[in-house]
């Protein structure tokens, strides 16, 4: 932003930038030529789905405005790769692998999934994978018990689910549920499948 443009003051910035590096360092700071920003529909997606977010309200004042840095952010291509090459045991590999990614990612020519993005690098306990395809679901209260267990844990990490309910009995058999609730920061999203 242009800081004839701006409509923050100075110290508004700084202060910003200042708990971004005390608490989120592994964000970029505000800088003065920033200037991309979304609306509509592609704000609130990203706002919900990939903003980072202080969980436990250390640096959140009543009348704050949350911003997201989408980019330019250096450290982005940086962070994501790091953290997908030390995936390797070897150093020598992991540094291979670092320098690989660095250049993929940091000229778009491969983008990692969304919850990569947001878990990369972030110390949150936040799955990998954006969508899990769960097996048939046993037709007994164990079964649906497990099934529902494995979807409280994969959506409390972010992730969505779909599941097939063909193998489940029919309307009107006597079955009981158990329901779940999805925590964390990202909105529900689960599919459910039945055979026509």
């Amino acid at each position: 932003m242009n800081e004839e443009k701006s409509i923050y003051p100075a110290s508004y910035l700084d202060r910003l930038n200042n708990l971004i590096t005390n608490h989120f360092n592994h964000l970029c700071p505000i800088k003065k030529d920033f200037h991309l920003t979304l609306s509509g529909i592609s704000r609130l997606v990203m706002l919900d789905r990939y903003s980072q977010k202080d969980k436990e309200r250390k640096t959140l004042q009543i009348g704050d405005i949350v911003l997201t840095v989408i980019k330019p952010d250096p450290k982005f291509p940086s962070r994501v790769a790091r953290t997908m090459a030390n995936q390797e045991k070897e150093e020598k590999l992991r540094e291979k692998y670092f320098h690989a990614f660095y250049e993929q990612i940091k000229n778009f020519k491969i983008v990692p999934a969304g919850r990569i993005l947001h878990g990369s690098g972030s110390q949150n306990k936040v799955t990998y994978f954006n969508c899990y395809v769960m097996p048939y679901i046993p037709d007994s209260r164990k079964g649906i018990a497990r099934h529902r267990e494995e979807v409280m844990e994969i959506m409390s990490r972010g992730g969505g689910v779909g599941s097939n309910g063909s193998t489940l009995r029919p309307k009107g058999a006597l079955v009981q549920s158990v329901g779940v609730e999805q925590g964390g920061s990202r909105r529900g999203a689960q599919m459910i499948m039945l055979a026509d």
